[in-house]
């Protein structure tokens, strides 16, 4: 075994659900931060959703680890009495192991295809044909599983926050999150807009699913190079709102809340017609309306 290949072992629980996987393969580039990349492992799995989405999973370790040349990869997904076996050798799927004491339990290994067992089922019924008919399809998908990939515009969402906040995002915070929907909602109302739709529901604050999406993939990177061109117009009036938002904020006794307080108040004021604004919504408006004249004027 060569001095630069590295083997880690993971298990997470969820529940009921467990994930354990083994990662074995070589370093690309030197000074690797194993401390940092066991934090980006350990906060991108624990509380994992879509935990049965396995193809999402393979693609989450993989961008994990781009700094690594794959050579062995093996996941288990336990979800009651279902249990889930995937094999890679060589970014190869080698086998597919699918296990439940109640119903079919499927094999697929490289060059013997697929077979079922154990449960003293007719092999020739529709049902059994179907199901083999679908699990080829999925199998298909397993073997081309890629990580992800940074785009322009995840690049620009990364250097309007560094620009917003005067500092890189930090992705382990746990509001790193809520502080990107706020700024951009902030942004917004002084004609910075990326068209994310937001949703309030019956949370406390309006959400946008394709930034939940875009932290969540971020996470996974650790830190990206911000590689691209904004206006100079733009990037004066980020930063002038990003400065007055975060010295107002900075001067309260929960910073994040406010941060929370504004960004819902400007939604609102956007989108709903309804109802008549408390003292304290005016008074919020009333400030980013003096921030609007002291950027614009």
């Amino acid at each position: 075994m060569l001095v630069n290949d590295k083997r880690i072992e993971k298990t997470f629980f969820n529940k009921d659900n467990l994930l354990y996987f083994i990662f074995s393969g070589s370093e690309k580039k030197q000074n690797i931060d194993y401390e940092k990349l066991n934090q980006i492992i350990d906060q991108s799995f624990q509380n994992f959703q879509y935990c049965d989405d396995m193809i999402r999973n393979i693609s989450r370790i993989r961008t994990i680890f781009k700094d690594f040349d794959e050579s062995y990869l093996e996941i288990h997904l336990v979800e009651g009495e279902n249990k889930i076996i995937i094999l890679y050798v060589n970014k190869l799927l080698f086998r597919y192991e699918e296990t439940n004491e109640k119903g079919v339990n499927i094999r697929y290994t490289i060059g013997k295809g697929i077979s079922y067992f154990d449960n003293n089922f007719d092999p020739y019924t529709s049902g059994i044909i179907d199901c083999s008919i679908n699990k080829i399809k999925y199998l298909k998908k397993l073997e081309s599983v890629n990580s992800l990939k940074i785009t322009y515009k995840d690049k620009i969402l990364y250097q309007v926050y560094k620009l917003f906040y005067g500092e890189t995002p930090d992705f382990i915070s746990s509001s790193i999150n809520i502080k990107f929907q706020m700024m951009l909602l902030i942004l917004e109302e002084f004609g910075i807009s990326f068209d994310y739709d937001f949703n309030k529901g019956r949370r406390e604050y309006p959400v946008s699913f394709e930034v939940t999406e875009f932290v969540n993939k971020i996470k996974l990177f650790g830190e990206i190079e911000d590689d691209v061109d904004l206006s100079e117009e733009n990037k004066k009036v980020i930063q002038l709102v990003g400065n007055n938002i975060n010295e107002y904020i900075n001067n309260q006794d929960e910073p994040l809340k406010v941060l929370i307080k504004l960004g819902t108040i400007l939604y609102t004021k956007r989108n709903c017609t309804y109802g008549n604004q408390s003292l304290e919504e005016l008074e919020y408006i009333k400030i980013l309306s003096l921030i609007k004249k002291l950027n614009f004027n």
